[in-house]
C-alpha cells in the first residue's frame, strides 16, 4: 500500500513557485505599504510648511490644499 507524499498533491518545483510567487508578492506590498505612508508623511509636512517657504519652493497654498487633501493611494 502507498501512502501518499507531499509531492502527490504538488511537485517540488510546484512549492519552489508557490514560495517564490509569495515572496515577490510580499516584497511588492511591502513597497506599496512603504510608498503610501512616505506620500502620506511628505503631505503631511508640506501642508506645515509656512507660507515663507512655499513661495520660496514656487507652491501656493492652495497647490498645498490640493495635494494634501488627496488620499494616500492617490498619486
Amino acid at each position: 500500500m502507498k501512502y501518499a507524499t507531499p509531492e502527490t498533491f504538488a511537485p517540488s518545483n510546484t512549492k519552489i513557485a508557490l514560495a517564490d510567487a509569495t515572496s515577490k508578492l510580499a516584497t511588492r506590498l511591502f513597497q506599496t505599504v512603504k510608498t503610501w505612508r512616505q506620500r502620506s508623511r511628505t503631505r503631511a509636512r508640506l501642508a506645515n510648511l509656512s507660507s515663507h517657504f512655499l513661495n520660496d519652493i514656487g507652491i501656493s497654498r492652495s497647490d498645498v490644499m490640493i495635494e494634501s487633501n488627496k488620499r494616500f493611494w492617490e498619486e
